[in-house]
């Protein structure tokens, strides 16, 4: 795509969203994390169907004094399942 083809669809998806009637309501922030969290998933499906794959998982634990304990379990995704 042609630099200024591309920063015109960067500045309207910065200004608007990615679609006016799909982000109606909805914040740039709000917005572009869902694109965000959308390009991951589509990543982690690729990449799963070469690799095997696991998804870290946090499990929080509350101590006194208000201090966490936070402890990582790996969980298999489906796909490497």
């Amino acid at each position: 795509m042609p630099p200024l083809v591309a920063s015109e669809k960067l500045v309207g998806f910065m200004m608007s969203g990615l679609d006016s009637t799909h982000s109606e309501g909805a914040n740039a922030g709000a917005e572009a994390l869902r694109f965000f969290k959308a390009k991951i998933r589509q990543f982690e499906d690729v990449f799963a169907a070469q690799f095997p794959v696991s998804r870290l998982k946090a499990a929080v634990t509350k101590l006194g004094d208000g201090y966490e304990r936070v402890t990582m379990n790996c969980s298999p995704t489906s796909a490497a399942a």
